[in-house]
């Protein structure tokens, strides 16, 4: 059989196991017993095959086993800080094993790099985005997960404009910017801020 020896597949995965070829021949597979020259697995066992002569109905005997061993993968989700952001902060991500079998994380692709910090900061554009994260296991099993995250463009600044100069002062006034839910004032050059009058 081929590959033989021992194969190692994720949960979820399967694997083609060929038996060399013959003439006259029929297959019968054990366990399952399949009668095709090659065979799809999706569970761990031993598998061995054994050919009958179509014509004199002698069969040989069983083929050297195959093991298949089926790893279980790992599960994770992934978190962000915020499910909003503005769109010049940074989007604080968090990868959390949700059992056992994750050991390193990739926040690039499920090709890594590979590493063991579960936190990434990414930056954003405007939008909604989608952040992925990766977990793999010490068998190469991989997994993913996904977190949206609503990021929102700056508003632009009021333009200030200046009414009523008299001898005790004078009125500021702005333009109102669509969306605000309020302003506020600085006198020293915005060091500290203050909540206005109107």
């Amino acid at each position: 059989i081929t590959p033989g020896v021992t194969q190692n597949i994720c949960q979820g995965d399967s694997i083609t196991l060929t038996a060399s070829t013959a003439s006259g021949v029929n297959y019968a597979w054990s366990p399952g017993g399949r009668t095709t020259r090659s065979v799809i697995m999706k569970t761990a066992g031993t598998y061995t095959v054994v050919v009958t002569s179509s014509t004199t109905g002698c069969s040989s005997l069983p083929s050297t086993g195959v093991l298949v061993n089926v790893n279980p993968i790992p599960a994770i989700d992934i978190i962000s800080d915020k499910d909003s952001h503005c769109i010049s902060d940074s989007v604080k991500l968090t990868a959390k094993r949700t059992n056992a079998f994750a050991d390193s994380f990739s926040f690039n692709g499920s090709k890594g790099p590979w590493g063991k910090d579960s936190i990434a900061n990414k930056t954003a554009t405007a939008g909604k985005q989608w952040f992925y994260a990766w977990a793999k296991s010490s068998k190469g099993c991989i997994a993913s997960d996904s977190v949206a995250v609503q990021v929102v463009a700056k508003k632009s600044a009021p333009a200030l404009s200046v009414s009523n100069p008299t001898l005790k002062g004078f009125t500021v006034n702005w333009n109102p910017i669509s969306g605000a839910t309020g302003y506020r004032v600085s006198t020293d050059s915005g060091k500290t801020f203050i909540i206005p009058t109107s």
